[in-house]
């Protein structure tokens, strides 16, 4: 029977990373469980890991970084038949919250070791996937634009920081959205796949990775003013109560402007537009806290 482990490990992700990481590895070690590492070095690097997992050599991927290596991960990989528990170590490990997981490297650990997993249903746009959202218009700007290096640097403050200077720079946008066959215009569009959004912030509160739903949230509001108006709604967990919010369930979701502008998914640019997002036929079974996942 196969008990070892495959860690796909992201060094550079989040800012306690190295620290957390060897507590983790600390009890397993102390556990007996056995694992092999592959350290991703590039960007691409968990994708191309995840193409190679070979299920009958390991008995769960590890997925030690943050949303954009889960991301990497669930795109690269070909099968389904593939348990993945995570090691949160990124800037804001949102989908980490999303399945119940806590913050201790010791209750991380037990999660793995026990293996309680459950059925995630995961997104689709275009060509590629995602596992929490994908954003279009003001926040997929700010995630195209953000530094890197002071991302390292300043983790979710970085986010703030590019925010701020997104408002200054603040330009109209106007998006065209077809659900159900009926068209509606945005200034900016989340489509979740689960209720949290930029850490533990929510636009749709009715969604999960558990069930077969996505939900669109529509900011209907333009300019400065508005998002600015939205950015604190956020913070104070407000957005479902504004006038100028709009939440649908949806099955299938088309965005059709040719702009070519940046889509970002699980924190990550993944594609542009044009797009069409969806529930993936693909599904996968994450490891999760049994206690917490609803």
């Amino acid at each position: 029977m196969k008990q070892k482990l495959l860690i796909i490990y992201n060094p550079t992700a989040g800012q306690r990373n190295k620290r957390f990481y060897n507590k983790v590895l600390f009890h397993f070690n102390k556990n007996n469980l056995k694992y092999d590492i592959e350290r991703t070095k590039f960007k691409g690097d968990a994708y191309k890991y995840a193409q190679n997992y070979n299920s009958k050599k390991y008995k769960h991927l590890i997925v030690a970084g943050g949303d954009g290596t889960i991301n990497e991960v669930i795109n690269g990989l070909k099968a389904e038949n593939v348990i993945i528990g995570i090691i949160p170590l990124g800037t804001a490990n949102v989908f980490a919250a999303e399945i119940g997981l806590k913050n201790t490297s010791f209750e991380i650990a037990q999660n793995i070791i026990n293996g309680y997993n459950k059925k995630v249903f995961i997104g689709r746009i275009n060509e590629k996937r995602f596992v929490q959202m994908v954003g279009i218009g003001f926040d997929a700007h700010i995630v195209n634009k953000i530094n890197l290096k002071l991302k390292k640097t300043l983790g979710k403050f970085a986010y703030v920081y590019q925010t701020l200077v997104h408002l200054i720079k603040f330009k109209n946008n106007s998006y065209t959205i077809i659900i159900r066959d009926k068209s509606y215009k945005a200034s900016s569009i989340v489509i979740s796949n689960g209720h949290f959004y930029g850490g533990r912030y929510f636009c749709s509160p009715a969604a999960s990775p558990f069930n077969k739903k996505l939900y669109v949230c529509l900011f209907l509001g333009n300019g400065r003013s508005s998002y600015i108006k939205y950015s604190l709604a956020l913070i104070l967990g407000i957005i479902p109560k504004l006038k100028d919010i709009k939440i649908i369930e949806a099955n299938d979701v088309y965005i059709t402007q040719n702009k070519k502008e940046p889509v970002q998914g699980d924190g990550e640019i993944i594609t542009n537009l044009p797009a069409k997002v969806s529930i993936a036929k693909f599904k996968l079974n994450f490891i999760v806290n049994n206690l917490s996942a609803k």
